[in-house]
Parts: C-alpha cells; sequence; structure tokens
C-alpha cells in the first residue's frame, strides 16, 4: 500500500488441481511495480509451500510490464498458452 490506496495485489484461488496464482499493479505505470509485485509472489509461493503445495499456475499478461519479468525470472515449467488481446471496436 501506498499513502493507504493499494498499489499492487496477488491473489491465489481454485479453478483447477493446482492452485492459480495472480499478480499485478493496479496501474501499469506503478512506481517500483516489478519489486511489489515480486513481493507479493513471493509471499504467496511462501504461504502455499508451508502449505505443501509444489505446483501452482499462473494467469498473468505477457504485456504486464510488471508481471512477465517476474514469471521469467522463476524459470517456469510446464504447459503455457498465449491470448491475444484484441481492441475493442471504435464506435465512430
Amino acid at each position: 500500500m501506498v499513502g493507504g490506496q493499494v498499489v499492487a495485489n496477488c491473489m491465489v484461488y481454485r479453478d483447477s488441481d493446482r492452485p492459480i496464482v495472480t499478480a499485478e499493479t493496479v496501474l501499469p505505470h506503478t512506481a517500483d511495480g516489478e519489486r511489489l509485485v515480486e513481493g507479493c509472489v513471493r509471499r504467496a509461493l511462501d504461504v502455499l509451500a508451508a502449505r505443501g503445495v509444489t505446483d501452482v499456475e499462473f494467469d498473468g499478461h505477457v504485456s504486464d510490464p510488471h508481471f512477465l519479468p517476474v514469471w521469467t525470472r522463476l524459470r517456469p515449467t510446464g504447459r503455457w498458452f498465449h491470448l491475444m488481446e484484441v481492441p475493442a471496436a471504435s464506435s465512430v
């Protein structure tokens, strides 16, 4: 939190066999965003490890300037897929 406002978060939920971890900043230009996201991910993984969880899935965007570097440093293994972002048509 900065000035009483949440600026980064990490959510862990079950939607499959393994927990899914999603982490991001609230705004794309958050100061120290990468460090904040990394802290959130580390905390989530520490809690999961303490509970005996050894495998997780991540849900994030390769266009996220803060999540992608953190995810890459984790050296993930396994299957992944890339969803394309299609901009909404303008109503001109």
